[in-house]
């Protein structure tokens, strides 16, 4: 544990947000580093998006979110959100609560994943999203 950080020096954070446990930065190139508590429904996405290898379809994510639970081990250094970096998605800030987070991309398209308690993930139900999701009905940010 520890180490002198040298491996992060490559990104230049533009934007951070800390949740609960979890937290969430954004370099100049649109990459989503996270780090903290797992949680329950994998908040933060670092291992869900990595098992998940990139997929896009309600079979991947249900497949992610399963394997996903045999590790919801901590994260105590910054990791890449790898479903950002596999689906091309640039994004520009980031925002972190207890259980969920949110991205605004360069589109201006609003990402959300973690825990859908209440709707709060905008996905017209109370669905956990393992993976970032647009929500239904989505405004673009400008």
């Amino acid at each position: 544990m520890g180490g002198s950080g040298d491996e992060y020096a490559q990104y230049r954070i533009v934007s951070v947000a800390a949740g609960a446990s979890h937290s969430l930065a954004v370099t100049a190139g649109g990459v989503v580093l996270a780090f903290g508590r797992a949680g329950i429904v994998g908040s933060w996405g670092v291992r869900v998006a990595r098992r998940a290898g990139g997929a896009t379809t309600a079979a991947a994510a249900a497949a992610a979110a399963a394997a996903a639970a045999a590790d919801l081990s901590d994260c105590l250094v910054p990791q890449p959100v790898a479903w950002f970096l596999d689906s091309g998605v640039h994004v520009l800030k980031v925002a972190a609560s207890v259980d969920y987070s949110a991205a605004v991309d360069c589109l201006g398209r609003v990402f959300m994943w973690g825990s859908g308690y209440c709707g709060c993930l905008g996905n017209a139900s109370e669905a956990n999203e393992v993976l970032p999701r647009v929500g239904r009905g989505s405004c673009i940010l400008e």
